[in-house]
């Protein structure tokens, strides 16, 4: 529905719903402060306007709970997932690897990578917040001060440079995009 490509999988097929579409079939829409729920075959994609930033900082924030080990939870890059040689791959992206939260950030020099001291799939809910002030980022769990990570990006460059929109609990090619980091 909605005009929506599907394609055939090997348990049925997949539509992937333009935004502001969700639903099997792209039926529903998705209204934002709704609790969403994926099961490792769908995501959500908003405009790049929706995120309030300006090149040298971010802040997002949301809440999970999942018992999954490994997944992409929040992404924003450059919209080529292949560029040339000696081009930069500036993205900002924050999932789970064994369970931990990691929050990964490139602005052109060279990735920052931060990772929670604790496991977030436990089944709990969990409040996930990740800031970024130039190459200075900052990742806390819970709200709890014992729980901050932080960490700088390589070399010199401050801005956060990306023309693609906001991906929330996935991209359509995870390997690609996040370079088989997810």
């Amino acid at each position: 529905q909605n005009n929506a490509p599907c394609s055939i999988t090997e348990t049925g097929y997949r539509c992937d719903c333009h935004l502001g579409y969700r639903g099997v079939h792209c039926e529903g829409t998705t209204p934002l402060g709704e609790k969403l729920s994926f099961d490792g075959e769908g995501f959500l994609e908003f405009d790049k306007s929706f995120l309030g930033q300006t090149q040298d900082k971010q802040t997002v924030k949301f809440s999970i709970r999942t018992t999954q080990r490994d997944g992409l939870m929040f992404y924003q890059g450059q919209s080529s997932p292949v560029l040339g040689s000696g081009q930069s791959k500036d993205y900002v992206s924050v999932g789970l690897k064994d369970g931990y939260v990691e929050y990964s950030y490139d602005l052109g020099s060279g990735p920052a990578v931060l990772r929670s001291l604790q496991r977030v799939n436990d089944g709990y809910g969990h409040v996930i917040e990740v800031t970024r002030l130039g190459r200075q980022g900052t990742l806390k769990i819970d709200n709890k001060a014992d729980t901050v990570v932080e960490g700088t990006s390589q070399g010199i460059l401050q801005m956060l440079n990306v023309g693609s929109n906001l991906f929330i609990g996935g991209v359509s090619s995870v390997e690609t995009i996040t370079s088989k980091r997810y």
